[in-house]
Formats: structure tokens, C-alpha cells, sequence
């Protein structure tokens, strides 16, 4: 067996490990998870392919790609928590196995190897690919565009360059015309800077006909959509989801300029350390295009979401595979040496950013998860261990065997978060404790604002009341009924009422409550009065 063959199946092997790892133990809970599951689900309920809802109400926040995906694992599997995220795990190992096989093409077997290898290792990276939201589709088809017009333009592969237009398209489908804006001004630059950008070029991308297919792919949907909601989703999505995201703080989701900088920093953690030596080599070798098409791809990702008004992490997520590829090509250079210069810094750093990590997650279990310290140092002292070892390594054996700690300390941890402290910190979910009261009581409303969640892991509708009066007509029709809300609304209502459930949500500032009908009041109406 060839060594990349080797290599192959087993990044293959640890990624199916890693990003599948408990996607069925953890139950719907983070408010976009709850929401796209939900929304899958209702579409497959009503056998919608086109107008997405949310409690059956419409739902403008993203297009339909992610959507599908769920449906078919809803159809296969049944509705549960491991449908609604099967696909996204799938794609993280599409992603990563992508990433693998085109940096073998471009670059080497043992470059790519490397690759895969930070990509697993990132923690950030593998829990992206375990939520059931739109951006592990995102991120799949940004990076398979990128490659595939890659290798279009440096092979003249028309195969390649109508994959990229394919790819493209789905990447639309699955977050919005943002894919398209960034795809195309990455290779905007790329052919700028490659002295590329020439009429004869252009003419080998066939854009004429890459648009047009393009169209076939992402069009019809948007059309059939805006025309079965007189162009309500249209709008909404367009100008509240995209524009107003990008001009104005949204959910206060704000920070300051560089904070998707950061983002990148933290998330590829622990091989972000090598950063600042990463960058200084990809220019004194920007004559290799590849990395030329990487350093452009992350620049550009990152600046463009560092003018955002709305930042968020998994902005700039698609930006990992090709820093992850920057990466490699330094480490590789590193591999066959004995104490490289100046490297064992940034271990020792590596090494005190895990023992503040630590610490930092201690700080934030007491304050806000009722969960043992014993599961937070599981969880994260592998990577402590993991700096340890790597800076022993250093010392006494070629390069090749820290890159070795610092991966089998991230893939760990990253499987003892997800085994562990995740399920821990899960038992502490007032929406799980908020169904066992809720699940055999036929009539269940809210008042103006409820935990999200609570719609898909019940399964079904839950009306919005508005005001008090309608809160105290619903209890005068279903004295029997439930009454979701959150703490700060209680004092408005009249209704005379017990609660069942009064418990902080997971990291959020609300509190959720859960309400029945006092068992003293005997007339609603004399509380309408």
C-alpha cells in the first residue's frame, strides 16, 4: 500500500471518529440549530420543497440547501437530533478528505497529510461540522469551488472548471449570493496577482456558460420562493439577513475591526501558534501559486467579515482549509529538523494558553454550568499534556513527532468534549426538563417569547399569545393547557397562575418559565375582570 494511500484511509478513519462523535447524545438546544431542525422538519411534515417555516410561520433566515439534506436524513433515520446534524458530519469529512486530496495534487502526500491532520485537530473546526446549520454546507462547496477553479486555470481542466460553477451554485443555495461575492473576488485577485488576468484567460473560463449553468442551479428556487410569498422571503432574507447583517450589529453579535482575525486564531488552535512564522514563509515563497490561492482565500474571507457590523466565529470557518494548507507548508519545511529555531517559543506559549484555558473554563463552570470541575479537566488537559509532550519532543527527536503531540492532544480533547463535558453540561437544558412537563399536555402556547427549542424537541406547534388577555382567554378554553415565556414577562400577566419549570437558560440572559393554571383560581373570567 502506497504511504498516501495509507494516509488516506486513515484520516478517513479518525475523521468518521471525530466528527460523528455523539451527534445523537446532545439534544437540539442552540437557538439556529433549533431552528433550522425545526424548520426541516415542518417542510417534511407538509411535503414543502419550496416556502421554509418555523413554528409554521415563514421563515426568511436562509435558503433551502441545508434543508434537503435534513429532510433526507429525517426520511432515513427518523426525526431526531442524529438526523438533523448526519449531514453536517458527513461534510466535514467530505471537506476534510477534499482538502487532503487536492493539496496532495498541488502540493505532496505529506503536506496534505498535515493538512487534514490541523483540520481534525481543531476543535472549533470539528464542532462546526456537528451543528445543524447551514455552514458546514457553506464551507464544503465555498472549498470545493476554490479548488476546482483552481485546477481549472493552473491544469486548463474544463472537467474542474464546471465543478467550480456547480459548486458555486450550491454554495448560493446553502447561505446566499455572500458565497458568490467571495469566490469570485478571491479569483478576481488571484489572476490580478498571478499576472493572469488577461482577455485569453477569461475566455477559458467560459463564463458565459459557467453563469448560465450557474442560473440553472441556484435560480429557480429564489423565483419559485418569491413568487409563493409575493417576495416576502425575498426581501427578508436579502435585506434583513444579508445587508442589515452586514451594515448593522445584529442579536449583539458586534466587536471590534479584527475580531474575525481573532476568530481564525482561536479556532485553528493548536496549530495557530505557528501563525505569524506561517505568514512570514508563504511570502518568501509566494512565487508557489498554491499558496498564492491560499493566502488570498484567507485574506479575503477575513477582511471582508472584519467590515461587517455582525461578526460571528463561524464567519470565517470556510477560511480554515486554507489556512490550514498555509500551515502544512511551514510545518513541512520543519519536519526533518532537530530544534528549529525559535519554534520551542511558541510551544511554551501554546502551553500557557492551555493551562488559561483551563482556568478560564473553571471560571465560566462556576459562574453558569452546574456541572463537576473533574469533567472541565477531562475535557481540556489533554492539551496541556499535549504542549508537554510536544515541547519534550522537541528536544529529543525530529520536528515530525510535536506536530504529532499537538494533533493527538486536540483530537482527544476534541472527543472528550464531545463524549463528556457536552453531555454534562446538556443535563442542565431547561428546554429537556421543560418537554418531560410539556410532552402529554395537548394544548401548549407561549407568551411573546419562548426558548426557540422548544418547537422541534415537542415536535409541533406552539401559538404566540400577545397580550394578557389572550393568555387569560387560552386558560378560560384549556384550563388544563401550558403557558411557555420567559421570567421578565411574568409580572405582566393577570391569570393567576403556578409554575411548574423556572430555570436559567444555557448560556443565554433569559430564564425560562413554564406556567399552569393555579389550582386555587376557580373562575378565569373573574381575572379578565
Amino acid at each position: 500500500m502506497q504511504r498516501s494511500t495509507f494516509f488516506f484511509w486513515g484520516i478517513l478513519l479518525i475523521s468518521i471518529l471525530t466528527f460523528f462523535a455523539n451527534i445523537g447524545g446532545i439534544s437540539i438546544y442552540i437557538l439556529d440549530e433549533a431552528k433550522n431542525a425545526e424548520c426541516a422538519r415542518e417542510m417534511n411534515e407538509l411535503s414543502a420543497w419550496i416556502v421554509p417555516t418555523y413554528n409554521y410561520e415563514l421563515r426568511t433566515d436562509k435558503p433551502p440547501l441545508h434543508y434537503y439534506f435534513m429532510i433526507t436524513a429525517y426520511r432515513i433515520f427518523g426525526v431526531s437530533p442524529f438526523s438533523a446534524r448526519f449531514f453536517s458530519a458527513f461534510f466535514g469529512i467530505a471537506t476534510v478528505l477534499m482538502t487532503f486530496l487536492y493539496t496532495k495534487r498541488h502540493a505532496n502526500s505529506s503536506i496534505a497529510s498535515i493538512t487534514a491532520l490541523i483540520l481534525i485537530s481543531s476543535i472549533h473546526f470539528v464542532i462546526q461540522f456537528h451543528l445543524a446549520v447551514p455552514d458546514p454546507y457553506l464551507i464544503f462547496f465555498m472549498t470545493l469551488a476554490t479548488f476546482s477553479f483552481y485546477s481549472a486555470i493552473e491544469q486548463n481542466n474544463i472537467l474542474q472548471l464546471y465543478t467550480g460553477y456547480i459548486a458555486i451554485a450550491l454554495a448560493a443555495l446553502a447561505k446566499g449570493i455572500v458565497a458568490v461575492g467571495l469566490i469570485g473576488l478571491i479569483f478576481l485577485l488571484y489572476l490580478v496577482f498571478t499576472r493572469q488576468f488577461t482577455w485569453q484567460q477569461l475566455k477559458r473560463l467560459h463564463l458565459l456558460r459557467g453563469s448560465l449553468l450557474f442560473l440553472a442551479i441556484a435560480l429557480p428556487w429564489y423565483v419559485m420562493v418569491g413568487y409563493a410569498t409575493q417576495g416576502e422571503w425575498l426581501r427578508g432574507f436579502f435585506f434583513e439577513h444579508n445587508l442589515s447583517r452586514f451594515t448593522n450589529e445584529m442579536e449583539g453579535h458586534g466587536g471590534f475591526f479584527l475580531l474575525p482575525v481573532l476568530f481564525v486564531i482561536l479556532g485553528m488552535l493548536p496549530f495557530s501558534i505557528f501563525i505569524p512564522q506561517t505568514v512570514a514563509y508563504a511570502f518568501q515563497h509566494k512565487s508557489n501559486r498554491f499558496l498564492q490561492l491560499s493566502m488570498i482565500t484567507v485574506a479575503v474571507i477575513v477582511v471582508f467579515f472584519c467590515f461587517s457590523a455582525t461578526k460571528l466565529p463561524n464567519y470565517t470557518v470556510p477560511a480554515y482549509p486554507f489556512m490550514a494548507i498555509l500551515l502544512a507548508h511551514f510545518l513541512a519545511s520543519k519536519q526533518q529538523e532537530k530544534n528549529s529555531k525559535y519554534l520551542i517559543i511558541n510551544l511554551v506559549i501554546w502551553f500557557i494558553l492551555t493551562i488559561s484555558l483551563i482556568f478560564t473554563a473553571n471560571i465560566a463552570r462556576q459562574q453558569f454550568l452546574d456541572i463537576p470541575i473533574s469533567l472541565v479537566l477531562l475535557a481540556l488537559s489533554p492539551l496541556a499534556v499535549g504542549a508537554i509532550l510536544a515541547i519534550f519532543f522537541y528536544y529529543v527527536t525530529p520536528f515530525s513527532k510535536v506536530l504529532f503531540a499537538l494533533t493527538g492532544s486536540g483530537i482527544l480533547s476534541s472527543l472528550l468534549i464531545w463524549y463528556g463535558l457536552f453531555p454534562a453540561i446538556d443535563k442542565g437544558n431547561s428546554v429537556l426538563n421543560g418537554v418531560e412537563l410539556l410532552r402529554n399536555q395537548p394544548h401548549v402556547a407561549h407568551y411573546i417569547r419562548m426558548n426557540r427549542a422548544f418547537v422541534f424537541n415537542l415536535q409541533r406547534e406552539i401559538p404566540q399569545l400577545n397580550t394578557p388577555e389572550e393568555v387569560a382567554l387560552f386558560f378560560q378554553n384549556y384550563p388544563t393547557g401550558r403557558l411557555i415565556t420567559i421570567e421578565k414577562f411574568l409580572p405582566e400577566l393577570q391569570v393567576p397562575l403556578d409554575t411548574l419549570l423556572l430555570q436559567k437558560d444555557l448560556f443565554e440572559s433569559t430564564t425560562t418559565v413554564v406556567l399552569k393554571l393555579s389550582e386555587s383560581n376557580s373562575r378565569v373570567e373573574e381575572s379578565i375582570e
